[in-house]
């Protein structure tokens, strides 16, 4: 699972035309096999359509479509005709890999480039926008609210149409040049995020780890309510389960502590969420592209306007747009320095970790879903990083110990809520693949925070709860989430998914 997230985050259609082209159909055909019984006589087109909705960016027109691609047709006609299988033959992704190297890319490097943000260039000319009042974070939720129905975002409940990304944006701009973004803290992001959302007809909550008592024996593990599932794409899972009227489906999205999505460690622009991810197909990205409205919403009123999980946990981690903190852009990048300090100190505050959820609806007829943003250290961006010593560990564990309680408090809450329906709760291996973080340590700290969540439920409520631990299954093998679930967390063999 590591090198097919190191192969998200840095295929382009021009670096690298074929093995992007192959990664792209392989996408597209596990797509079409998760929802077409007979997708091996569906049309190419129909495909690129249906793939399109889930995965890439929906409205892009300017730029060249895999649909246009002879590879792309190749591929998938190869695939449809049962000649190549990417779920058991990998090897074919090598061999185009190899090609495109040859071919086209001799120069490439074998190791992926770093990224390096787009250097801002302050505009030349005075703004000519009158400057929002910064009052309090009410009234500048006001103003986006306006801004927002300015451009005829004011549907509710709000669902996605197509464009709508368009109009937010625009709407996102505006406030931009008006200096809203200005003013940063934690209480104006989740003021304005939560108001805004409101006057959409959508939740928000945020959910802390706090009044659990984690020294509590462990117990064993119901095995009705917990389980494993493969996923083959958090884009297909989330509109199936907004078709099932039956049960509320909660997707945990693996994200930054700023909310952000982002393969390295930088803040996408304002109103270019779903740009700057759109080669990005790991969970969390896929996860919130699903609505991309709301996604430009949130990357714009939490992460820019300051928000920050840690900001109590690790006050001394710093701010998310602090240059040189130990948490710029969201990433907690530890140090040997460092590191000692930050796990202490989160053992001491780790219950004040704060962990945004959001309901979205992505049609006018389909149920809502809801998504919860939550991230761990990013241990393998973390150069130098002595990952094995005790330190780290601690810090990991207790990082996930904070996000794990959020989810599962979260899930508590909408089955009180929803007394007349089952609740699904979606766990990501969040931090596990290139963020290195440690399987045991999630391993413990799932441990530790489902035996709590599964002694606060009544017997009526563990019929009603499943947590569905979901494993990628992508051309790459499985990721790690199914050793995990399977080897250190004895859950047995997969499971349907219920969905």
């Amino acid at each position: 699972m590591g090198l097919e997230m190191q192969v998200n985050y840095f295929l382009s259609a021009n670096s690298h035309p074929l093995f992007y082209q192959f990664h792209v159909a392989n996408r597209h055909l596990q797509t079409a096999r998760a929802i077409y019984k007979d997708w091996s006589s569906r049309d190419h087109s129909e495909i690129e359509g249906l793939a399109k909705r889930h995965i890439l960016t929906p409205n892009s027109t300017s730029e060249k479509t895999s649909l246009k691609s002879w590879a792309f047709h190749l591929i998938l006609g190869l695939a449809q005709l049962g000649l190549a299988d990417f779920f058991i033959f990998p090897g074919i992704g090598l061999a185009i890999s190899l090609a495109d190297r040859y071919f086209f890319d001799q120069s490439q490097p074998c190791i992926p480039p770093v990224y390096t943000p787009p250097i801002y260039t302050p505009p030349t000319t005075k703004r000519t926008e009158p400057k929002i009042s910064l009052s309090s974070p009410s009234d500048l939720a006001k103003a986006a609210i306006e801004a927002l129905k300015t451009q005829g975002i004011s549907t509710k409940p709000y669902c996605y149409q197509e464009g709508d990304d368009k109009k937010v944006c625009a709407a996102l701009h505006d406030l931009k040049n008006k200096g809203f973004f200005e003013s940063k803290a934690q209480d104006i992001a989740k003021t304005i995020f939560k108001e805004v959302m409101a006057e959409l007809g959508l939740s928000v909550s945020y959910v802390n780890a706090e009044g659990w008592d984690y020294t509590a024996p462990l117990t064993k593990l119901d095995h009705s309510i917990f389980h494993w599932s493969k996923t083959f794409g958090v884009e297909n899972d989330i509109p199936r389960a907004s078709q099932d009227r039956h049960r509320i489906h909660l997707f945990s999205a693996a994200s930054q502590y700023n909310a952000a999505e982002a393969p390295s460690a930088y803040t996408p622009p304002i109103g270019e969420a779903m740009q700057k991810s759109k080669n990005d197909q790991t969970q969390g990205p896929l996860a919130q592209r699903t609505n991309p409205a709301v996604f430009e919403l949130v990357t714009a009123f939490l992460t820019h306007l300051g928000f920050n999980m840690m900001e109590k946990a690790l006050p001394s981690a710093g701010t998310t747009y602090t240059d040189g903190s130990a948490i710029e852009h969201g990433y907690l990048r530890p140090t040997n320095q460092n590191v000692e300090a930050l796990a202490n100190e989160l053992e001491a505050h780790f219950p004040t970790y704060e962990a945004p959820c959001y309901e979205s609806r992505l049609t006018a007829s389909a149920e809502p879903v809801y998504l919860m943003l939550g991230a761990a250290p990013a241990i393998g961006y973390s150069y130098g990083l002595n990952a094995n010593s005790l330190a780290c560990k601690k810090l990991q564990y207790y990082a996930y110990i904070a996000n794990l309680t959020t989810q599962f408090k979260q899930a508590l809450f909408l089955l009180k809520e929803n007394t007349d329906k089952e609740v699904v709760l979606h766990i990501t291996g969040t931090g596990l693949g290139v963020f290195g973080c440690d399987n045991d340590e999630f391993a413990k700290a799932f441990r530790q925070t489902a035996s709590i969540f599964q002694s606060l439920l009544d017997e009526k409520d563990k019929k009603r709860m499943h947590v569905q631990l979901e494993s990628y299954h992508g051309f790459n093998g499985p990721d790690e989430l199914k050793a995990v679930s399977e080897t250190l967390l004895k859950l047995g063999i997969d499971k349907p998914r219920v969905e």
